[in-house]
């Protein structure tokens, strides 16, 4: 089983389990051909990655501000996804991230589990992970997109604050607000805190 925590809008944590996938071969597979399976599973995999932390962390923003304009927080769960309507919804894993030494440690794990394995370098950005395999729909003859897939999901449900990226330019910020704005989350827009002076005393 796999812990799975959702942070809701209370801000109460929820804790339940989600059933881990069996392993099979190519699971446990090492090696150059481990990893060439590992590849494959990786593009017919889509992950959807959420911080966790309290406060707004600026390592997370150097790496992410030039993929995106803002940073969500999780707060509900999402709904089943179909790549196509007439077929079986994709199976949704959970959980949090775990950060290991890897300069000094050997990952030996099955295939799906490295998807929630980190090195501690990026351990203060405390991950949940969302995880749909699309590999059972490629095996029944979907297209799988190149790109990223576009899940459908409930954005006063899903959504509980926007933080601002410090570095935005004002145009990005307005278009930003106005986006937000458009999907009825005007209020849950912030500033970035990492625009404020420090108070020590």
């Amino acid at each position: 089983m796999l812990p799975v925590s959702f942070k809701i809008r209370s801000k109460v944590q929820l804790l339940y389990c989600l059933p881990m996938p069996p392993l099979t071969l190519a699971t446990r597979l090492e090696g150059d051909l481990g990893e060439r399976v590992f590849e494959q599973l990786r593009r017919l995999t889509e992950i959807s990655c959420w911080h966790r932390s309290s406060y707004e962390s600026d390592a997370l923003w150097q790496l992410y501000a030039g993929a995106c304009t803002s940073l969500g927080r999780l707060s509900a769960s999402a709904a089943t996804f179909r790549l196509e309507a007439q077929h079986k919804g994709e199976e949704f894993w959970g959980g949090n991230v775990k950060y290991v030494g890897l300069l000094h440690e050997r990952l030996r794990i099955n295939a799906i589990g490295k998807f929630w394995h980190k090195h501690m370098a990026f351990s203060s950005k405390r991950e949940f992970r969302l995880r749909i395999s699309l590999s059972f729909a490629e095996e029944f003859g979907v297209t799988v997109p190149e790109q990223r897939i576009r899940a459908p999901f409930d954005f006063d449900m899903l959504v509980d604050r926007i933080f601002l990226d410090p570095s935005l330019e004002p145009q990005d910020v307005q278009l930003t607000r106005k986006s937000a704005e458009m999907a009825s989350l005007g209020d849950r827009v912030r500033v970035s805190s990492l625009l404020g002076t420090p108070r020590y005393t």
